[in-house]
């Protein structure tokens, strides 16, 4: 059995890898950066980290072997969290450049904000609201798009932009994908990363 603060940091190409790598030392995590299936090691959580386009990061995971590892290690039981674009890629479709396939570890999809609600991209601080303590503060994001779980129970945090609502954090069993970077939302993101990546959240 893998150490419970052992973390796998998913390298596709799409993220600060030292800013979240940085942020999880922090917080007392033994950090490993994969980057290919290779590379591949058991851990007691993956992180999938990510800024830029869901066709893009789809087609770095597969093409450096990541997506199976993935899937085998949520499916067993592991711990996974998708961070921004990584919470996008846990779902089952998006429309963003075309149509594209996801992990499918969340029933959903990713959809597009709507500009009538508010300027977009969304950039800035946002509160949160959500029956887990941890999960209600302000954090920091910057997306075009939105996660829609199919299943409403699968919604673990909401937050709003000008008058829109949306979903900012997702679970089904040990799959977690929040929409805002903790790793950049100070102490109470710190905070959060640390009982995200322990199960203690």
């Amino acid at each position: 059995m893998p150490e419970s603060r052992s973390v796998v940091v998913v390298d596709y190409g799409a993220g600060n890898l030292f800013s979240i790598s940085r942020a999880l030392e922090t917080v007392g995590t033994e950090v490993r950066i994969v980057s290919s299936a290779e590379d591949w090691v058991r851990a007691a959580t993956v992180v999938i980290p990510g800024v830029g386009a869901f066709g893009e990061g789809m087609r770095n995971l597969k093409e450096r072997g990541l997506t199976q590892p993935i899937q085998e290690h949520a499916n067993t039981g592991g711990r996974v969290l998708g961070i921004c674009l990584g919470a996008q890629l846990l779902l089952e479709t998006s429309p963003e450049f075309g149509s594209h396939q996801g992990l499918g570890l969340i029933p959903g999809a990713v959809e597009s904000l709507d500009p009538a609600m508010a300027r977009v991209p969304h950039v800035g601080w946002a509160h949160t609201e959500s029956s887990t303590p941890a999960m209600s503060g302000w954090f920091y994001f910057v997306h075009s798009f939105r996660l829609a779980p199919s299943q409403a129970h699968v919604a673990l945090a909401t937050a709003r932009h000008g008058e829109g609502e949306f979903v900012a954090a997702i679970r089904v069993g040990k799959v977690t994908g929040v929409q805002f970077h903790p790793e950049k939302s100070g102490s109470q993101g710190l905070e959060l990363l640390g009982g995200l990546v322990n199960g203690s959240v």
